[in-house]
């Protein structure tokens, strides 16, 4: 898959900054950043990204809530959805994120994934 369109989706400036920049780094063409469940909600409708990034715990809507959403439209185009969190047992047993990454992430660990599903 190739990604062309990202979303970047935590609370945390920081963390929003350092995701959205090793994206941009891993040479994706766009990446996008919001700080809520729900700016991300009304940014997938319009930007349509390929992959989304989100933290779990933010205030309001949750990561897990919006990916679960995301999941329930049943768009065969929809993103690829990845967690990023310091609680990881938040989404054990949950389907939805195809893959879940512990804060801190590791840059390494993120480009290398990102490159793998590209090339696939």
């Amino acid at each position: 898959m190739r990604f062309r369109r990202a979303l970047v989706v935590d609370d945390e400036p920081g963390s929003r900054a350092v995701l959205k920049h090793l994206l941009e780094l891993a040479g994706l063409g766009s990446v996008d950043a919001v700080a809520s469940g729900r700016a991300a909600l009304e940014r997938i409708g319009d930007v349509h990204p390929d992959l989304v990034v989100t933290d779990i715990r933010m205030p309001g809507i949750t990561g897990l809530e919006m990916a679960t959403r995301v999941q329930k439209q049943g768009r065969t185009d929809g993103p690829v959805l990845v967690a990023v969190t310091r609680h990881p047992e938040d989404v054990e047993g949950t389907d939805v994120f195809d893959l879940v990454l512990k804060k801190p992430v590791s840059p390494s660990g993120l480009v290398a994934w990102l490159h793998r599903e590209q090339d696939d």
